[in-house]
């Protein structure tokens, strides 16, 4: 549904002023009646006749906690989504707070407590390596429970 302009609302004003029924303001201004009714009650409870914003205006949890969320990733770097919401007492869900740590581009990944395992030979250089020796023994692209096809006629 579109937003009509203010001036549209004051005169539904206007036009109740002058001892218009909502119905015949509704068939002049080619609205609903229902419409109307709701412009003369916001004027009735002294509300502003301003159209509201459809903007969002909800800011993200990464915007509105966000110097919390690291002062505190940065004292206990240790902590788990579910440690970091209690001790902020946020109220909010763990995935909501993953999202929030995504967009400040932090992680909860703890540091190993040894060094990776380097690749490299897992035998020793002089041991056999593992390659079957006989050569031919299963056919290229075949499986060892599978006959050898009949000879072509």
């Amino acid at each position: 549904m579109k937003t009509l302009p203010v001036e549209f609302r004051h005169r539904v004003i206007a036009l109740t002023a002058e001892g218009l029924t909502s119905s015949e303001i509704a068939e002049i201004l080619d609205v609903s009646a229902q419409w109307v009714r709701s412009i003369k009650k916001l004027h009735a409870s002294g509300q502003p006749l301003d159209p509201k914003s459809r903007a969002n205006k909800r800011r993200s949890l990464a915007q509105r906690e966000g110097e919390r969320i690291r002062a505190q990733i940065k004292a206990k770097p240790s902590t788990t989504l579910e440690d970091l919401k209690r001790e902020l007492k946020l109220k909010t869900s763990v995935s909501n707070l993953w999202n929030a740590l995504q967009e400040l581009k932090l992680s909860l990944k703890k540091r190993r407590s040894m060094p990776p395992s380097k690749a490299g030979p897992m035998s020793s250089p002089t041991a056999p390596s593992g390659k079957s020796s006989r050569r031919g023994s299963i056919p290229a692209a075949s499986f060892s429970s599978t006959k050898p096809s009949a000879t072509p006629r």
